[in-house]
C-alpha cells in the first residue's frame, strides 16, 4: 500500500493531467473487499447524444492511460504483485509481474489506439 500511495502521489506531479491528477484510493466495501490503487477520470468518448470527444482530448487521455499503466507494470515487476485495471468498474485487464495481460494490450490500448487512427 505504501509503494502504490508513493507511486500516486510521483506520477501526480509529472505531468499536466486533462482531467486532474490520479488519486490514491485505499477503500474497503460493505462485503470486506479492500481496494487499493489509483483513480483516474478519463471524459467518455461520446457525449450524450452521441458525438464522440475531441480527438486531442481522447489522444490525451490514451497518453495517460499508457503512461500510468507503465508506471503500475514496473512497480507490478519490482513487487513481483498482480494488479488489476478497471474502467467503469468493469475489469479490464491484469498486470502480473510486470505484464500487461491480453485484455490491456490488445483490448483497452490497442483497440482506442485503432480507434484513433485515420
Amino acid at each position: 500500500m505504501v509503494r502504490m500511495r508513493a507511486l500516486v502521489e510521483a506520477v501526480a506531479d509529472r505531468r499536466a493531467w486533462v482531467l486532474g491528477a490520479p488519486e490514491f484510493v485505499d477503500d474497503t466495501d460493505e462485503g470486506g473487499l479492500r481496494t487499493v490503487g489509483c483513480l483516474m477520470r478519463l471524459c467518455a468518448v461520446e457525449d450524450p447524444v452521441g458525438a464522440r470527444i475531441d480527438r486531442e482530448v481522447d489522444e490525451a487521455h490514451l497518453a495517460e492511460v499508457t503512461y500510468v499503466l507503465d508506471e503500475l507494470r514496473v512497480l507490478s515487476e519490482q513487487l513481483d504483485v498482480e494488479i488489476g485495471v478497471e474502467l467503469d468498474r468493469d475489469s479490464v485487464g491484469w498486470i502480473a509481474s510486470g505484464v500487461l495481460d491480453e485484455g490491456l494490450r490488445d483490448g483497452l490500448l490497442g483497440e482506442w489506439q485503432r480507434g484513433l487512427s485515420p
